[in-house]
């Protein structure tokens, strides 16, 4: 209570146009601000990685375990990708969807890096055949959960490539830290694929003021 006292006096003193603010799924309610609008949102989790083989049995057996079999067999693990060639890898990606990447590639290699550097995140990719790189992902984890933040996919990859490096990142992560957010989504289709890895729904706060009505109206918020 007291924390999200002083944290309401420092926003009021920058005056913020825009505030948005997710909290973790343990705060199920925040203060009454004068201003700000709470909403639920739900993530989908796992909430036990310590067993990566009883994770993989709850996989959908035809849509997430046999892809990933699949994948394994033209696929192998790039544990040398480095921020660098993941920001660039990040950037192509959006490009081809004819889409800009909302983050700079410089934004996206200082967060790895000090992510990295403290011991704190996992940074995967997988090469084809050819020894191109066909998908990576970035996972910054304490001790209590993994949150996946970034990820991209090569112009060729196969069916089973994000699959196979979820699996291959979930088997890393065990013993590292309890739980594995997927980060989202809301949207129905991110969804259903988020819970054929057998992941349940779980709900967050969210937090949010906005001064100004048009911009609240194109942000739909």
């Amino acid at each position: 209570q007291d924390a999200a006292s002083q944290l309401q006096r420092h926003l009021h003193k920058l005056r913020l146009v825009l505030f948005q603010q997710n909290a973790a799924p343990q705060l199920d309610a925040l203060p009454e601000w004068d201003g700000y609008e709470q909403s639920s949102r739900v993530t989908y989790r796992l909430e036990d990685i310590s067993d990566p083989q009883r994770v993989f049995e709850a996989f959908d057996k035809s849509r997430r375990q046999r892809q990933i079999r699949r994948a394994e067999k033209v696929l192998t693990v790039n544990e040398d990708v480095t921020p660098e060639q993941f920001a660039r890898f990040h950037a192509a990606y959006w490009q081809r969807r004819g889409e800009k990447d909302l983050l700079s590639q410089e934004f996206i290699i200082r967060i790895i890096s000090h992510t990295l550097r403290r011991g704190q995140g996992i940074l995967l990719g997988l090469d084809d055949s050819q020894g191109s790189l066909q998908a990576a992902r970035f996972v910054a984890y304490d001790g209590n959960c993994a949150y996946s933040l970034l990820s991209a996919l090569g112009d060729v990859h196969p069916n089973g490539a994000s699959p196979m490096l979820f699996w291959e990142i979930l088997k890393r992560l065990s013993g590292r830290c309890a739980s594995f957010d997927f980060e989202g989504s809301m949207d129905p289709g991110i969804a259903l694929s988020y819970s054929l890895y057998g992941a349940r729904p779980t709900t967050y706060l969210q937090l949010t003021r906005c001064r100004i009505p048009l911009l609240r109206r194109l942000l739909h918020i």
